[in-house]
């Protein structure tokens, strides 16, 4: 039994988290050959957005993945996994990141 070319593509997810006209993400990229964790925020419903990197930057097998985003009051919180120090370990970040601009 042979599948269909596309059965098996890896699925790639953006984790969201909307609130009002407030719009967030969180994903992992290695564009540049090193493993990041990037987030992008918009204020007008998701038309435009802003992107930084909150990860610190990535050099060498560091690998960040798993994503997830949450947002409360006037914060936006992300964690994911990441064997920086060698071992798998969950990150936590808040970094200052407000959920509306000024």
């Amino acid at each position: 039994m042979t599948q269909a070319k596309d059965c098996c593509a890896p699925v790639l997810l953006v984790p969201l988290f909307a609130s009002g006209s407030n719009v967030y993400m969180a994903w992992t990229n290695n564009d540049t050959g090193h493993w990041n964790v990037f987030f992008a925020k918009s204020i007008d419903g998701g038309n435009s957005f802003k992107t930084m990197i909150i990860s610190s930057p990535n050099k060498g097998s560091t690998v960040n993945q798993n994503t997830e985003i949450y947002s409360s009051g006037t914060n936006v919180y992300v964690t994911w996994w990441t064997n920086k120090t060698g071992t798998l370990m969950p990150v936590f970040a808040n970094a200052g990141i407000q959920s509306q601009q000024r």
